[in-house]
């Protein structure tokens, strides 16, 4: 079992299509809540831009990545 939250993405509209249950533990959201939701609803605010940034460049090269950032939690608390 993977000890990262992993999801995995729509690269059309960047909405959530799976997710691992160390996601769910995490986020303190269960898969039924998030998945079809949009990624960026888990990222703070002010990192919002950087992360659609990479996206864009993930979906542009079709190059997977795996990159460290910050989500929300379903309390409002940041996991880092």
């Amino acid at each position: 079992m993977a000890n990262d939250a992993i999801f995995t993405i729509d690269a059309s509209d960047s909405s959530i299509l799976e997710m691992n249950p160390k996601a769910e533990q995490m986020t303190g959201y269960s898969r039924e809540k998030l998945v079809g939701r949009k990624v960026w609803e888990l990222h703070p605010q002010d990192e919002m831009a950087s992360a659609q940034e990479l996206f864009a460049e993930v979906v542009k090269t079709g190059r997977g990545a795996r990159h460290e950032m910050h989500l929300k939690r379903k309390d409002g608390d940041l996991l880092h």
